[in-house]
């Protein structure tokens, strides 16, 4: 597999699909910096109100302890299934919603849908409702579409087709056999969200049900698809072609503005062809389809994806040249062909120069390798092997191994007796191109674009950790390596190589020089540096003696690798159950954006720190604060005590705050509303104490997690103007009071957000009284 990313990002974790970095999209709302990916974690046992409408009397006689861990799951929301629902197409005239304990008509939104809203039974329910919080909110609902589009069907079935035409053939349109007319009969005629015409989503909704009928959605996917089989059940994120928006179906990745940033699918059993229309996705960066049975060639119109960061779609049968329109990919970091069925030249790479990944390995590709790629200073990664590549490979390439970053220089370099057809004097791996590499994994280069049933988050550190396995040829044609010395490479935060010893200066005076650098730029105190034993004491003792890049205090990455290893020794790293391996190793000598759970932008800042059920204890340090470009902070299901800084308001980047099952205490920080960007705030499962007011300033917050944990106080009203609020849990805390009226407002039973609003407002004397919440608990 090759790389994912966005605002771009992925934490460094060993792979599984060979040559592959996750260098994806920060922020993917359903894909985190600027775009995210509908990602889960869930687990639900126990009961369950039968419906989300509301309950009779605030109360559902539930008493049982429902463990929150088993309650959720990473991903979209699902509703809950003790009763059905019933989704509502709106026709020509709206209809109002059946009158519930408050009678309302329903508001019209964006995607429609209607709960039956007859009174639920206080019997014990059934199940419990499943909820997959996910990195990303579901959609945030554009204004309100007048549902007639002022047209009738008629006029609006044409003036639909009248829009689509600008990116499809007239006739596949009109044909209900092709996958475009399939799209556009679910489009027009089945679609809960009944889009107009006009709206700004109904081009991206369309290609995407178009890929879906392309790629054999309905034949050979094996899960996710539209059919409601239990053998394919999706298990992160929504189900294609259902009633919420798009940007939550699993392996869809969209930016804040709810455009498609992503598409990642790995193993899924796509096959088929990638359709022309994917070039209508003007803010596509990453496009991963590997392991699968596509065949045909890659679509010219590829080309009008000029944000496109990662082509990944290894392990298929494509066939054909590369698009020439490829030139025009200005943004191309990684491109993953390998273990297809490509030819022709690849001469057309050569003026990509932002590619630092590039594996085309197992095609059939001719002519010779272009002098001009060996120009790519970002080069990492150029495996060509197993093809029909002849020449010689330019000595740029060979600066690049020396002077610059290439660190894996993959070709059919072997001697010509053993069949090696291309001359290279540099290359770190010669293979015979004698087939013998065809059926390798190959590739492992450590870095992963992730599967998409288990979630990664984006990533643009490349990788550089060495190929796990060696190709499976005779004794006599094991592919060695080139007896050239090893390179050396420039510093960055992915490769970070041993430097000179900062001028010739004592070790004390570099050591004086280090602390004062960090407590002078304010990392940590000078006091905290130098007492023995601290957890920045260690870290700058890894600095000055462990540190193989014996860094120098005018180094600019000097206070981010310092502040990775405080982590590091704040959170106990020795006892961590996994710390890496090879380049992922934490506090190893690769940089620090290849560590374990480590994401970067392309800049080489840290935007991610990912550790789930890693046995992280002791507790998260002030200085967590000083992480600037820090987007998501996720360190769940471990033993972390202590208080969660308030420096945490510092991130002005932060978007998911996760660290539900440790043992935190004290109070939330008052600084969290000071994160404009927060959306997420999870901290179930804690010993956390004191009032819930903090919440109120999180005016970006749609998810909140606040569930077994000390919490007191009452619930304050303002809470109710965080106008995207979709979940909400307060239950089993000993908050009381009612649940304001401005909080119940926002229920989406009343036209608001919040699909899920639980609280302890179950029993004959409940801590809270509540007529609006979705559950209760005793």
């Amino acid at each position: 597999g090759g790389g994912d990313g966005g605002s771009s990002e992925t934490p460094q974790q060993a792979g599984n699909s060979g040559a592959e970095d996750d260098a994806d999209d920060a922020a993917e709302p359903n894909d985190g910096g600027a775009d995210n990916v509908s990602t889960g974690d869930a687990e639900s046992k126990g009961d369950a109100t039968p419906d989300d409408s509301v309950p009779a009397g605030g109360t559902t006689g539930i008493s049982d302890d429902l463990g929150p861990e088993q309650e959720f799951r990473d991903g979209g929301i699902v509703e809950p299934t003790g009763s059905p629902t019933i989704e509502v197409r709106a026709t020509a005239s709206p209809t109002s919603a059946q009158p519930s304990s408050s009678p309302t008509t329903a508001q019209p939104s964006s995607f429609p849908t209607t709960h039956s809203t007859e009174e639920p039974t206080t019997a014990e329910p059934t199940s419990l409702p499943t909820f997959v919080p996910t990195s990303f909110p579901t959609y945030a609902p554009t204004a309100e579409p007048t549902i007639q589009c002022n047209m009738d069907e008629v006029e609006r079935h044409s003036a639909i087709l009248a829009q689509l035409e600008a990116i499809s053939d007239a006739t596949d349109l009109r044909r209900t056999t092709t996958p475009q007319g399939k799209a556009v009969d679910w489009l027009v005629f089945e679609d809960p969200s009944y889009l107009c015409a006009d709206d700004i989503h109904l081009i991206q909704r369309y290609v995407l049900a178009v890929i879906y009928y392309s790629t054999g959605g309905d034949e050979t996917w094996l899960t996710c698809s539209k059919t409601e089989d239990i053998a394919n059940t999706c298990v992160i994120g929504e189900r294609y072609l259902s009633n919420y928006h798009e940007c939550v179906w699993s392996g869809i990745g969209c930016n804040a503005d709810n455009f498609v940033t992503k598409i990642a699918f790995e193993e899924n059993g796509l096959s088929g062809t990638i359709p022309t229309e994917i070039g209508a996705l003007h803010t596509l960066k990453t496009i991963r389809m590997e392991r699968g049975q596509l065949s045909g060639p890659i679509p010219e119109t590829i080309g009008a994806l000029t944000n496109l960061e990662k082509l990944d779609m290894d392990y298929n049968k494509l066939w054909g040249t590369l698009p020439s329109s490829l030139q025009h990919l200005s943004k191309l970091e990684l491109i993953d062909l390998n273990h297809n069925e490509l030819s022709g030249s690849i001469d057309v790479l050569s003026g990509l120069s932002n590619l630092f990944f590039i594996q085309l390995q197992s095609n059939f590709f001719s002519g010779t390798v272009p002098e001009a790629l060996g120009s790519l200073q970002k080069l990492q990664v150029f495996a060509i092997h197993d093809n029909q590549l002849s020449g010689n490979i330019a000595l740029g390439f060979c600066a690049l191994r020396i002077e610059g970053q290439l660190e894996y220089l993959e070709a059919d370099c072997s001697s010509p007796a053993d069949g090696g057809t291309v001359t290279c004097v540099c290359c770190t791996t010669c293979y015979p191109n004698d087939g013998s590499s065809t059926n390798r994994d190959d590739g492992n280069y450590g870095v992963d674009l992730g599967n998409p049933s288990v979630p990664d988050p984006p990533t643009d550190a490349p990788s550089t950790a060495s190929p796990s396995s060696s190709p499976t040829a005779s004794p006599s044609k094991q592919p060695t390596p080139n007896p050239t010395a090893e390179p050396t490479y420039a510093p960055s935060p992915f490769t970070s190589p041993p430097t000179a010893m900062c001028g010739g200066i004592s070790k004390s005076a570099r050591r004086e020089a280090i602390a004062n650098t960090l407590a002078g730029a304010g990392v940590s105190t000078r006091g905290n540096l130098l007492t023995t034993g601290s957890p920045q004491a260690q870290a700058l003792w890894w600095i000055l003696n462990k540190d193989p890049t014996q860094m120098c205090p005018g180094d600019e990455r000097l206070a981010q690798r310092y502040l990775a290893a405080l982590f590091y020794y704040s959170t106990n790293g020795q006892n961590w159950v996994e710390k890496g391996t090879g380049n992922q190793e934490f506090l190893g000598s690769a940089g620090e954006c290849l560590w374990m759970g480590i994401t970067c932008n392309r800049d080489g800042e840290i935007t991610h720190i990912e550790f789930e059920n890693n046995g992280l204890s002791g507790s998260i340090p002030y200085e967590i604060g000083s992480f600037t470009k820090l987007e998501i902070l996720s360190l769940e299901k471990g033993e972390i005590g202590g208080r969660i800084p308030h420096e945490i308001g510092n991130l002005q980047e932060l978007r998911e705050l996760d660290l539900d099952f440790n043992k935190l205490t004290g109070a939330l920080p008052e600084t969290l509303g000071d994160a404009p960007k927060l959306g997420v705030v999870d901290l179930n499962s804690n010993m956390l104490s004191g009032n819930i007011t903090p919440l109120a300033g999180v005016r970006g917050a749609y998810f909140i997690q606040l569930h077994n944990n000390l919490l007191t106080g009452t619930i304050p009203p303002a809470i109710g103007l965080l106008g995207g609020l979709q979940v909400l849990t307060i239950h089993k805390n000993n908050i009381e009071g009612g649940m304001p009226i401005m909080v119940c407002n926002r229920r989406s039973a009343f036209g608001g957000s919040i699909n899920h609003l639980w609280a302890d407002c179950a029993g004959a004397d409940p801590k809270v009284t509540c007529s609006c919440c979705t559950k209760c608990f005793e």
